[in-house]
């Protein structure tokens, strides 16, 4: 310390070692300030703070939502969900885009409104659907299962502003999860129901599935397949002036022959 004291004491010469060891030496380069904005002449834009944002850059940050609502007469009123959704994306500074169907059941799945706001969902136009209950979505289990899986997978939330439902929440994420759970269960039990039903119906000896293009009797193509025929001259001979496709003659044949073994 005293020979910095010294140092300091000194001349200009004795005062170099100190102001370059301080990192503060009389070169304009090293010592100059700028002030941004105060100079004149000085660029406007540089005044600005760095996480200052214009007020159509703030807008453009904001979450976007798309507000459904939906009354089964028209001589009801939307206005009551309306002005509830309002104040809830006001409350949250959110972005608001507005979906109305009046006069039209819920129990219908295509709804003009309804497919509009899904459209601006699947184009990434809104990041969240907001309603006052969910029964203004959907009144179908089925139907609100499938809504609610699309807009997953489109990473778009859903708000039931009345019944607690929020999944930008962790217990809302949840819940789209055991929604999603739900959908899958329901599709394995609709799937295993028309299995056993197709196989009932087959053991009945009745078709499924789409009606045959051919009525091919098993019967007439053995006889004509036992006289050394083949296929195409056999679906020549069974169709009427249409002839029948060797496929389709092959397909009966084979399974008339399984059936007498």
């Amino acid at each position: 310390m005293a020979d910095v004291g010294g140092s300091v004491q000194g001349g200009a010469e004795a005062r170099r070692p100190v102001q370059a060891a301080l990192g503060c030496g009389p070169s304009r380069e090293s010592l100059q300030c700028v002030s941004l904005g105060d100079e004149r002449g000085a660029d406007p834009r540089t005044s600005r703070r760095a996480d200052a944002h214009a007020p159509e850059e703030v807008e453009a940050m904001k979450r976007r939502v798309g507000l459904y609502a939906r009354v089964s007469t028209s001589d009801q009123t939307p206005d009551n969900q309306l002005i509830a959704l309002r104040a809830y994306a006001t409350a949250r500074d959110w972005s608001v885009i507005e979906f109305t169907d009046v006069g039209i059941s819920g129990a219908r799945e295509r709804r003009p409104a309804l497919d509009a706001l899904l459209a601006a969902a699947r184009a990434r136009k809104v990041d969240a659907v907001a309603c006052v209950r969910l029964d203004r979505l959907a009144r179908s289990t089925h139907h609100l299962l499938t809504m609610a899986r699309e807009l997953e997978a489109l990473g778009v939330d859903l708000v039931a502003t009345e019944q607690a439902v929020d999944t930008t929440t962790p217990a809302g994420r949840l819940l789209f999860t055991v929604l999603g759970a739900i959908a899958e269960f329901e599709r394995g039990l609709i799937r295993e129901r028309v299995l056993s039903g197709v196989r009932r119906a087959k053991a009945a000896g009745i078709h499924c599935g789409r009606p045959r293009k051919y009525e091919v009797d098993a019967t007439d193509v053995l006889a004509l397949h036992s006289q050394g025929l083949s296929l195409s001259e056999i679906g020549r001979r069974l169709g009427n002036g249409h002839p029948v496709h060797p496929t389709v003659i092959r397909r009966t044949l084979r399974a008339a022959q399984s059936l007498d073994s």
